[in-house]
């Protein structure tokens, strides 16, 4: 309510402050007679109509003698009768109270008819749209469909036929189209129409049997309901085709055709193998015939024999046609190419399921089937004029449960070969365990006159069947008919007959082939009759019964023939049915031979193999096969001839047309000797080794010229053996001698042995065994007495090598060392240590401790201790020397005090005086004249320090180019003295 208050102030509001508009682009539209306004400007708008001349009112008043109605563009305004004017204004109402100027007058003629579109091309569809205008677009109610937009159809008519017209659209439910018609009279009233019922209702809407004559112009109403979108529609006008085609009268060559239709012009017949496609209009497809016609039949001749065609009809409509119409049929057989039969003939029909050929006819003379399978034709012509019979004897199938259907049918020649005037003779229907023989009587026949014979039956999918009947004549004795010979054994076989009940007191001579066979009860010459030969039956999968005949002979070919004795009914005896000719089976050989005793040969070789005993059937011939029976076949013959290359079995058989023998056989044995040589191929450097060949061989042929078994090899090489056994095979074999090297040890180590010392003796390594002379067996041996040592080594192959060793034992070297000054000096002096000088290497000692770096034969001892040196001599011999003590005792300082060590024995002395200040030191010597002096200067650290003297008399003078404490070694003679002193100028 607030909302709508709201919208109708505001339109009040807006009333008060505007003009309200006028009508625009106004159109007026009759639609049945009910005029329809569109209009822009404005929306709700006052349409006041009335005869012309009247004045218009304002507002919602209407002036005199006028009406109002209120609509919105696209509305209808009012009913108004055809052919009449009306004169109408239109006004706007804004916001319920104000209202625009007239718009006016506006003259409009009510039209009688809504506007057409013309249809011009039949057989085409013309596209139509009826549009949706959000009302209904017509009050009127056509066909009983609800109101909504229609759509008017002229059409001219230039053939006269029952058409069918469809009407196709997209968007529209069932049953919401209908069409309307009449003949085209210039005015519309809508009860004038005519309103046909739909055939289908669907999409497409179809009209059948819609009669249109020629030269007559007819229009079409359609109406659909009111829809939310425009609808299309196709609007199709067909021509129509020939309806209920029936083929009756189908011959080997021809098939008439006949159909219903109001057709227009002429009907088209085009016809072509199955699966075809038909052409159009006049004008026919690949592979198609075309025959036309005006009438509603044809004959469709120069066909082939049972064979299947497509056809097509359409008919035409002046310049356009109708859809094809399409049948399938075949042709018949020819009734003259069927088998001509004789009383005792058989008549057999067989279905063969889904491999079955389909049949022509639906032959329905038997009232109580319509035999739809492929017919069985037969030709007879009755000696004697009368009644005959059809004996049905018999049903075989795959199937058991199955109501298997035929029927049997005649008809004299005179009347067509085809579906039609055929008689029933009568029909079976039996499941299979559930049949029983039956017999139906026909005719009369007249005699020397042909008469067509007919089995036909009922189709079954997956199942096949057959009926065996026999043709059955009065006061004719039927002899059984021989059908084949089976199950052939070397002294029997089975005598098979498809009737066994189709004669009386059946009797069977049998001879070797070409014999002649009697007549009546006696037999001919080399014949053997047998009587009252009884067929048994008790196969129903089988369509044959059979009578075995026994006492033959091996591979022995004989003919067999049958006949009635119908004397008992006065008929006397039929004639001799056969022959069946057979030929017994061939007997298996009963051994084999070869032209090789043992069945052995040589390699290379070839071995003839014959067979013994046995009997070869006429017609048969021997099979010879090697590995298995029936497996590879080499040949044929009483004999062959093989060169196996191995152990080979072969077999033979007999084959013959009467069957297969069981296959015997024999093994053929290939000796191929190969000889094998045992004993070492590898002998050692020097030495030989002793082969020999295994097996039982009869010669011997060695590559060396040696004939014997065993030989002996000293040298390496190739060698061959050629070895003869027995059987005379020989075999070849080649072997490779090698000759070993022995090894060779190298005894390695000093031949020289110090006193108190160790050797170790080695011969090399990478040897398999080791054999000292001491007994040891160590490929390392230590020893420490001199004299003669002796190894032998074996390789991994058992060769020798040996070496020898003499080892020499040494004296010790003699080391004795001495001083050369006094061992007893002060803390920073040293005193050279002496050893022998013929020596290779020396190494002092101090307390028995090596001392580091002191390999010399001079060593300045610095220290306290006991020295000693160990002397080498080349040999690596040694000795340790005598003990020195060198000693260090203390001699304190003062000042200006002459601090001196001299040894206890010395008898000199020795002065160092005070500086004279010419920076020479002055010593002052008592030493005999007879005695050396010399003079050693040393640093602290024992460094020899070079310096010059100058003696005068018992006075020395020594020259020292630096300052600091030093020590002089004085020898006089032998004698020797350290004094320390201070230089420092």
């Amino acid at each position: 309510i607030a909302i709508y208050l709201f919208y109708f102030l505001i339109n009040s509001f807006i009333g008060s402050c505007q003009n309200c508009p006028i009508p625009t682009s106004i159109n007026l539209h009759s639609n049945f007679g009910y005029v329809e306004a569109y209009f822009g400007g404005g929306n709700l708008s006052i349409a006041e109509y009335g005869s012309i001349g009247f004045t218009p009112g304002t507002g919602n008043t209407a002036g005199p003698n006028s009406s109002v109605s209120y609509v919105f563009s696209g509305q209808t305004i009012g009913y108004f009768a055809a052919g009449t004017t009306i004169q109408f204004y239109l006004r706007s109402r804004c916001a319920g109270q104000y209202f625009s100027p007239n718009v006016g007058p506006i003259n409009f003629t009510i039209p009688n008819c809504i506007p057409a579109v013309t249809y011009n091309t039949p057989g085409i569809p013309m596209p139509i749209s009826l549009y949706y205008n959000n009302v209904n677009s017509s009050l009127y109610n056509l066909c009983q469909i609800n109101p909504g937009p229609e759509k008017r159809i002229l059409y001219n008519c230039n053939k006269t036929a029952n058409y069918t017209i469809e009407i196709g659209h997209n968007n529209i439910g069932n049953n919401m189209l209908s069409m309307g018609m009449k003949n085209f009279s210039g005015t519309c009233i809508p009860n004038s129409y005519v309103c046909p019922p739909c055939y289908s209702c669907y999409s497409p809407v179809i009209y059948n049997n819609i009669q249109l004559l020629k030269d007559s112009t007819y229009e079409f109403i359609i109406d659909v309901s009111d829809t939310a979108i425009t609808t299309n529609i196709d609007f199709l006008i067909k021509c129509p085709g020939p309806q209920n085609i029936i083929a009756n009268n189908i011959q080997s060559n021809s098939i008439d055709f006949s159909w219903s239709c109001n057709c227009a012009d002429t009907v088209v017949v085009e016809y072509g193998p199955p699966g075809f496609v038909p052409g159009t209009n006049s004008a026919p497809g690949i592979n198609g015939n075309i025959i036309t016609t005006t009438l509603s039949e044809i004959t469709v001749s120069g066909l082939q024999v049972f064979t299947t065609y497509d056809f097509y009809f359409r008919s035409s409509c002046g310049n356009f046609y109708s859809d094809n119409v399409s049948i399938s049929k075949k042709t018949a057989k020819d009734c003259a190419q069927a088998q001509l039969i004789t009383c005792g003939d058989y008549l057999q029909f067989h279905y063969a399921g889904d491999n079955a050929v389909p049949g022509t006819w639906l032959s329905n003379a038997c009232s109580s089937m319509v035999a739809d399978a492929d017919e069985k034709l037969f030709q007879f012509i009755p000696s004697q004029t009368g009644m005959y019979e059809i004996f049905v004897y018999q049903l075989t199938s795959n199937w058991y449960n199955p109501l298997f259907k035929v029927g049997y049918y005649f008809k004299h020649d005179s009347l067509s070969c085809n579906e039609n005037s055929w008689t029933c003779i009568g029909n079976v229907a039996s499941q299979l365990f559930s049949f029983t023989p039956q017999t139906f009587s026909f005719g009369p026949l007249t005699a020397g006159e042909k008469y067509y014979l007919m089995a036909d039956g009922v189709t079954w999918t997956y199942k096949y069947f057959t009926y065996n009947a026999r043709l059955v004549c009065e006061n004719v004795c039927n002899g059984p008919t021989l059908w084949s010979a089976s199950a052939i054994t070397l002294t029997s076989a089975d005598i098979n007959v498809p009737c066994s009940n189709c004669f009386t007191n059946g009797k069977l001579e049998y001879g070797i082939a070409g014999f002649t066979p009697g007549v009546d009860s006696l037999p001919g010459t080399g014949g053997t009759l047998i009587d009252s030969v009884v067929f048994s039956y008790n196969n129903p999968w089988s369509t044959l019964q059979t009578y075995n005949l026994t006492g033959l002979n091996p591979g022995e070919s004989y003919d067999v023939y049958a006949r009635s004795d119908c004397s008992d009914s006065g008929e006397g005896f039929s004639s001799n049915s056969g022959p069946v000719s057979f030929t017994t089976c061939s007997l298996t050989p009963t051994g084999l031979i070869t032209n090789v005793q043992g069945n052995t040969i040589c390699e290379g070789d070839s071995i003839t193999i014959t067979l013994t005993g046995g009997a070869l059937a006429p017609g048969g011939y021997f099979q010879w096969y090697s590995g298995f029976c029936n497996s590879n076949l080499i040949g044929t013959g009483i004999s062959i001839t093989v060169a196996p290359v191995s152990n080979t079995n072969y077999y033979v058989r007999a084959v013959a047309p009467c069957g297969i023998t069981p296959c015997i056989g024999i093994t053929i044995y290939v000796s191929s000797p190969v000889p094998s040589v045992s004993g070492s191929l590898l002998f050692c450097e020097e030495g030989s080794t002793v082969v020999s060949v295994n097996g039982n061989f009869t010669s011997y042929l060695w590559s060396t010229g040696d004939t014997t078994q065993t030989i002996s090899i000293d040298s390496s090489g190739l060698y061959s053996i050629y070895a003869t056994n027995a059987l005379g095979c020989s075999g070849l074999e080649f072997v490779y001698a090698i000759e070993i090297p022995n090894p060779e040890p190298i005894l390695i180590g000093n031949l020289f042995l110090c006193p108190g010392g160790t050797l170790t003796l080695d011969p090399g390594s990478g040897f398999e065994n080791y054999f000292w002379s001491t007994g040891d067996s160590l490929q390392l041996l230590t020893i420490n007495t001199p004299g003669a040592y002796a190894v032998t080594v074996s390789n991994n192959f058992g060769c020798t090598g040996s070496d020898s060793i003499n080892i020499i034992g040494l004296q010790n070297p003699l080391v004795s060392i001495y001083a050369s000054g006094p061992v007893s000096i002060c803390s920073g002096d040293s005193v050279k240590l002496i050893t022998n000088s013929g020596l290779t290497g020396w190494q002092w000692l101090n307390n028995n401790i090596p001392i580091i770096n002191s390999t010399s034969s001079e060593y300045w001892a610095k220290t306290e201790g006991v020295y000693s040196c160990t002397g080498f001599d080349s040999f690596e011999c040694f000795d340790t020397s005598n003990y020195i003590s060198v000693q260090t005792p203390c001699i304190p300082l003062g000042s200006n005090q002459n601090r001196s060590q001299s040894n206890d024995e010395t008898d000199f002395f020795a002065t160092i005086l005070e500086n004279s200040g010419n920076g020479k030191c002055k010593v002052l010597i008592n030493c005999l004249e007879s005695r050396k002096v010399e003079f050693l200067v040393f640093d602290l650290t024992g460094k020899y320090v070079s310096f010059q003297s100058i003696s005068d008399g018992d006075i020395y003078y020594l020259q020292i180019e630096k300052n600091g404490m030093f020590f002089l070694q004085i020898k006089c003679g032998n004698e020797m003295m350290v004094e320390k002193f201070v230089r420092q100028y």
